[in-house]
């Protein structure tokens, strides 16, 4: 998640590390908000992996910076980073909201052949969590309690939105 974030940020611009923290902190706070200890391996794994540069620049002051952007042909590796979210293994509904929710925002870097597999796939997903939901509130003999009945509507209706705005992705 944090690396598709990392490059949609560099999608933008370039940064050094404090700089690239502070953008994702102002732009995806609410999401997430990484310290430089985790976006340090993030960044070089994505340099590993092709899809950003390095570039060191020391200042007048003698500080030894690294600014990092985007290779030109980032692009050819991004496709498989984009749908790499776990569309098997249940996980909470909020963990894979998440996850989608990242891909929305960076979908504007995906290709159509990516969009199309990440709508399908998530719709697979969504659909399991919403039968999965519906047949709780519709089991007589779970007997749930009105409050839990109404966190697993809010659920529902949280499920609809996604839905919506995945389909919505162009």
């Amino acid at each position: 998640m944090l690396e598709l974030i990392i490059i949609y940020a560099l999608n933008k611009s370039e940064f050094t590390l404090y700089s690239l923290r502070m953008y994702i902190k102002k732009h995806f706070g609410e999401i997430s908000s990484p310290s430089h200890g985790s976006l340090h391996p993030a960044l070089k794994r994505l340099s590993d992996k092709g899809f950003i540069n390095i570039r060191k620049k020391i200042s007048d002051g003698g500080k030894l910076y690294s600014y990092y952007s985007l290779k030109n042909d980032y692009t050819k590796n991004f496709s498989e980073k984009f749908l790499d979210i776990s569309f098997s293994k249940k996980e909470p509904l909020e963990t894979f909201l998440t996850e989608i929710k990242i891909r929305i925002i960076v979908s504007i870097l995906a290709d159509e052949v990516t969009l199309s597999e990440f709508r399908e796939k998530s719709e697979l997903k969504l659909t399991y969590y919403k039968d999965s939901i519906e047949t709780k509130l519709d089991d007589k003999y779970l007997e749930l309690e009105d409050i839990q009945k109404s966190i697993l509507k809010l659920e529902l209706e949280q499920i609809e939105k996604y839905s919506s705005l995945i389909k919505e992705l162009k």
